[in-house]
């Protein structure tokens, strides 16, 4: 089964966003990194692309990010696999979004791959914000089960109960 993340912050503002960013980017931990409407050279590009945004719209106060963690069972044994899938999966909120999604690898149970997703929470397309009720992250689930083939769960968590490992 794919477990699907949705870790809400509602502490750190702008500072949760460049921290976010440099998490994910590091490339000690990702295996790969990849990007919708991000520059992904330099964390600090990433996060100014994403702040032009927010400008632009007038959006820079609430929450900064959208940070979405999909963990892998053994549908993705290889990082091949688990790219792949990522990749997809980014696809699903890019062409609204920005988005940097890296793939992770880190071996819990069944699970060896996750995919981080931090995608700016203010669309470049038409400057909504993201709303990640339950219908949305249904269709989200939904389309992850059509990309790997599994059956999905999904769960919001805080950021202080995703960093204990709950």
């Amino acid at each position: 089964m794919v477990a699907i993340m949705l870790i809400r912050n509602t502490e750190g503002g702008l500072d949760y966003l460049k921290r976010s960013c440099h998490y994910v980017d590091n490339g000690e931990r990702a295996i790969m990194i990849g990007g919708l409407g991000v520059d992904l050279y330099n964390p600090e590009y990433i996060y100014d692309a994403m702040m032009k945004v927010k400008r632009y719209y007038g959006k820079e106060s609430g929450n900064p990010l959208i940070h979405i963690v999909v963990s892998f069972d053994d549908c993705a044994k290889e990082p091949c696999s688990a790219i792949e899938f990522s990749r997809r999966i980014a696809g699903f909120y890019g062409t609204r979004f920005q988005t940097l999604w890296a793939v992770h690898y880190k071996p819990r149970g069944v699970s060896r791959y996750h995919v981080h997703l931090l995608l700016n929470s203010v669309s470049y397309v038409d400057g909504r914000m993201f709303h990640s009720g339950m219908i949305e992250m249904n269709a989200f689930a939904a389309f992850v089960r059509d990309v790997t083939g599994r059956k999905t769960t999904f769960r919001f968590v805080n950021k202080n109960e995703y960093r204990s490992g709950s």
